[in-house]
This record gives C-alpha cells, structure tokens and sequence, in this order.
C-alpha cells in the first residue's frame, strides 16, 4: 500500500455509474426540514401498507412479506388496546428506530452522487504528509500473504522484504530481530557459564581431572533437560530458555560437594550415596525446587513454564548428579 492506492482506479467508469444513478434517481428529498405528520397518518400508513399485502396473492408472495403483514397487524392490534397518550408514545418509538438514520443516509447519498475525479492535490494534506515527505521519499505498507503468528512464515517474510529493501521497518522486522538477540544472547550465557565454571573447577579441584567427571553429569542434565521439552511439549520460549544457564550455576554445587566428598572423607562401604554429603545435596535440592516451583502456578504462560522447565531440569540434575556422577567415580576406584 502506498500513496497512489488512495487515488480511486477506473474514474472514468466509475463516475459514470454514478451519473446515471444521478438521473435515475432525480432530486433527493431535503433533509434540513421535516414534515409535520400526526399519529392518525402514521397508523393510516401502517394500515394502508397491510391491506396492500393482504391484497396480494399468498402463494406468491413471499414469505418474509407475509411475516411482516402478520406483524404490522399484531402491532396495529396492539395498538387499539392502548390509551391515546401511550399510542403516540409507541408509533414515535417505532418510527425513530427505522428511520432516524433515513435522513443522514441520503445525505451521505446526495454527497455521493456529487463525486468528481480525485487527483493526488485533491488528497487531505495530513495523508499525503504521512505516505510523502518534503524529501520526496514515500511511505509503502507491505503486507504478508502467508499468517505471520507462524514463526516460520514470519521469518520467511521478514527475509524476503529485506532482501528487496534492507531498510525496512515494522513489527515485524522488530520481533524477528528481538528474537534473534534473544537466542543469541542465550548462546553467549550458556557458553560464559560453562567456560567459567570449568575454569572454577579447574582452579578449585586439586585433580584436575575431577572436572570432566563433575561436567558430564550436567552435559547430560542438560541434554535430558532438552529431551523432556520435547517429551513433556513445553517448547522453549523467550522465558524459558534461561532455564538452561541456571542448570549449570545450579547443579555445579551439588557436584562439588559430591566431589570433595569422594576425595576427601569416602565411607568404608564406598556408597556415596548413603552419606550426608548426598542427602544435603538432595535437601539442597528440594528446597530449590519449591522456590522456583512456584513460578509454575503463575497466570504468566512465560513464567509458568519458566517454572516448569527449571523443576523439571533441577530434577535431572539432581538423579544425574546421584547416579551417573558416583557411577563414574565408582569405576575410577575399580581401575585404581
């Protein structure tokens, strides 16, 4: 849509129809003054129009003329049961809601009928200020044909229209470029996240090897995180996605204090698992999982499945860290 779509196509068949329906229809009645009518004309109206349908053959009548003629008559019935004042009440009713339109309509009419060829000087100066400026740049609306709430159709018509004009503007340019930073500044958190915690670990653990086995866990959490996403149909979204970063910050803890257990104070039986380390860890956990759980009883679809995906993903990382974790340091100890 641009400026020149404001300028009507076919002027010259056009306004001939409407010369003709000009002559056609002749003078319009004028609207400024109203005749006097009284009640008795009104109801002699009303009557005259039912004897005329009444005169008409039923067969062939139509049956919506003949509802109406049954109508009228119950009305004029009705009418012969009221008092003078109640009448005129009710037949003033009646005409103001079927014709108090009726003069503002033929006005717009006769206005109508006036029409002439429209050229762009004869267009409102505050349209052609908003689609043409003094630097003699104009303004075009570009529409999608495919349904742009699909993510797919709207990426496919943002590419299209920047690939014919780079410059473009609009929502959905803004949403598509929104969303775009969004995800990579997700990328940027999970990968700072990640770095700077493996270089934590490494400066925390005496063995440095300790890291792969306190990392894996939580590549896996991760992964399964991912997996139920899919299982479980809560599809990341602009909310959610943080839920992935805190995966790391989170689950680090439990696997150090698993870890420093091991090193440092393993039981006799060798079950890491039986020991208080493990059971803080679960407690840690839980306490956790309350905290953000709640996120998932909120009205906000955004937060609620935020709150979902972090229960669920603080989950698997909980079971990663208390199965695979002591399962990879169990067959450390059987080498060693």
């Amino acid at each position: 849509v641009w400026i020149d779509d404001f300028i009507p196509k076919d002027q010259d068949e056009k306004l001939g129809i409407i010369s003709e329906m000009n002559l056609l229809l002749g003078e319009l009645p004028s609207t400024t003054k109203k005749p006097v009518i009284t009640d008795k004309d009104r109801l002699n109206a009303l009557q005259s129009y039912v004897n005329k349908l009444k005169s008409m053959d039923v067969k062939k009548l139509d049956p919506a003329f003949v509802l109406l003629r049954n109508s009228i008559t119950s009305y004029l019935d009705y009418l012969a049961t009221l008092g003078r004042d109640e009448r005129s009440a009710s037949l003033h009713k009646l005409e103001k809601s079927m014709l108090a339109s009726l003069p503002g309509r033929i006005e717009t009419l006769r206005e109508s009928l006036q029409a002439d060829y429209v050229t762009y000087n004869d267009l409102p100066k505050q349209l052609v200020e908003r689609w043409h400026n003094d630097k003699d740049i104009y303004l075009i609306d570009i529409y999608p044909r495919e349904n742009i709430y699909d993510n797919g159709a709207l990426r496919r018509f943002v590419t299209q229209v920047e690939k014919a004009e780079p410059r473009v503007t609009g929502t959905p340019i803004i949403d598509i470029k929104a969303s775009d930073a969004v995800v990579k500044a997700f990328k940027q958190a999970f990968l700072y996240a990640f770095i700077v915690i493996v270089l934590f670990l490494l400066i925390l653990l005496d063995k440095k090897r300790d890291t792969i086995y306190v990392m894996a866990p939580m590549i896996m959490a991760a992964l399964c995180t991912c997996a139920a996403t899919v299982v479980l149909n809560i599809p990341f979204n602009f909310a959610n996605v943080i839920a992935l970063p805190l995966i790391l910050g989170i689950g680090v803890d439990s696997g150090i204090h698993i870890m420093h257990r091991f090193r440092t104070a393993m039981p006799d039986d060798r079950n890491l698992l039986g020991t208080s380390s493990a059971r803080a860890v679960v407690i840690s956990a839980l306490t956790t999982i309350c905290s953000v759980g709640n996120l998932a009883f909120s009205p906000h679809r955004g937060m609620a499945s935020m709150g979902k995906l972090l229960t669920i993903s603080i989950g698997i990382t909980l079971i990663c860290m208390l199965v695979v974790l002591p399962g990879l340091l169990g067959r450390q100890v059987e080498k060693q």
